[in-house]
């Protein structure tokens, strides 16, 4: 039967200073009381914590935690009033011609594995690991209430630079990680949910260089075109002829320059009083081929007499010039990934299909895991919190295999590419 100690051991280390140690059983401390360093679970107070908890057990059946807190603030007025589970504060001062190399922090919050010794055979499944859980809102215990809350929050961030100069300021910054494991999909940020998304600022997809000046801007890094892609088009940034332009490209192997000065044409399609010419970039990557297009000479072209085209080389009136990925690569010399490469479309349908497949079986086991925890605890706290994460899996459906778009399967089964 567990017992109730009442205990308080205050041993006199200095001036003001005391250590409170609860070696077994529980401590309760009704009222005021200051202590230097609280030891629980066992544990010997470590002079580095105010309060300080370390104990190792097997199977643990109920709701487990180093500090727990609950309070149920009633409010029967219409003053206003705050409560705080729980307050960190961390008010740092650095002295005038003190550089401190360290670091000042409100909340360190690590949830490892793998990080018992090397003799722990840390080799199991595990269904859930949270560095930090947030859950808020309303949970509808009473079904007939029906609360109203201004504004809800999950997470709340409030910048303050009011004086002094601060370099580099991150709201949220997600680091490199440390790597050498297999993460089957590696997300940084993954909304679930419909909800709408706002940026104030500029926003940088592949760089942090945002230039100076202007407003609502998406700033792409060089990259490239994703392989495997079902029900989506997008945009990427790339490299043509030492210039970064940008692209538009869609799940039927089509690829458009939408800065429409390709540099990497032949000299041929280019007009020399035209400078720059609006001339467009088309890439089919299931039939092969590169297409170029000279609008500007086509408009040009348009408002010319007979007799002006006559004195022009066929050269010099043609508008569109298509080549195939081999005489593309040929002539650019183009090799090893930065050659272009003609893409299979039942391979490409196979390959999503298993990339699906593995998503659904990784939301079933999840899924089962937690149902089976649901079913084996009894706590209801911890039966609360399992059936909230049980909510947040989505199995995806399984992928059918699809056929190409109509006119992209009537030119792959011509056989002319």
């Amino acid at each position: 039967m567990k017992k109730t100690i009442m205990l308080f051991l205050v041993l006199t280390l200095g001036a003001g200073a005391a250590v409170l140690y609860a070696g077994s059983g529980d401590l309760i401390v009704d009222g005021n009381t200051t202590v230097t360093n609280l030891g629980f679970w066992g544990t010997a107070p470590d002079s580095r914590f105010g309060l300080y908890a370390s104990s190792s057990v097997s199977d643990p059946s109920s709701s487990y935690a180093g500090v727990f807190t609950r309070l149920y603030p009633t409010y029967t007025t219409g003053a206003t009033q705050y409560t705080t589970s729980g307050y960190f504060l961390t008010l740092a001062t650095v002295n005038p011609n003190v550089t401190q190399a360290g670091y000042d922090r409100g909340i360190l919050a690590q949830a490892f594995r793998n990080c018992n010794g090397a003799s722990a055979q840390d080799n199991g499944t595990l269904a859930m690991l949270y560095g930090e859980e947030i859950d808020y809102g309303h949970f509808n215990t009473n079904g007939s209430a029906s609360p109203l809350t201004t504004n809800a929050y999950g997470l709340s961030i409030f910048p303050y630079y009011m004086r002094g100069t601060i370099t580099n300021m991150y709201d949220i910054y997600l680091a490199s990680p440390s790597s050498g494991g297999t993460v089957t999909n590696r997300w940084g940020i993954y909304q679930a949910n419909t909800a709408n998304n706002s940026f104030g600022g500029n926003v940088g997809i592949g760089t942090a260089n945002l230039g100076t000046g202007g407003s609502a801007a998406l700033v792409l890094g060089n990259g490239s075109k994703p392989t495997s892609l079902s029900n989506a088009a997008g945009l990427h940034a790339g490299v043509v002829a030492g210039t970064t332009e940008l692209f538009g490209f869609d799940d039927g192997g089509n690829q458009t320059q939408l800065t429409p000065h390709a540099g990497d044409a032949p000299d041929w399609v280019y007009d020399a009083a035209d400078g720059l010419p609006l001339l467009v970039r088309e890439v089919q990557y299931f039939l092969g081929y590169v297409r170029y297009t000279n609008q500007t000479r086509q408009a040009r072209l348009t408002g010319m007499t007979d007799a002006q085209k006559s004195a022009l080389s066929a050269q010099q009136t043609t508008c569109v010039f298509t080549e195939s990925f081999a005489d593309h690569n040929a002539r650019l010399g183009l090799t090893g990934g930065a050659a272009l490469v003609k893409l299979d479309w039942e391979t490409e349908q196979q390959s999503i299909k298993a990339i699906r497949d593995a998503e659904v079986l990784a939301a079933k086991q999840s899924l089962e895991n937690l149902q089976a925890a649901i079913a084996a605890t009894q706590d209801p706290d911890i039966r609360a919190e399992l059936i909230q994460q049980e909510s947040t899996i989505i199995v995806p459906d399984q992928y059918i295999i699809k056929d190409p778009p109509p006119r992209l399967k009537a030119a792959l089964d011509s056989g002319n590419w």
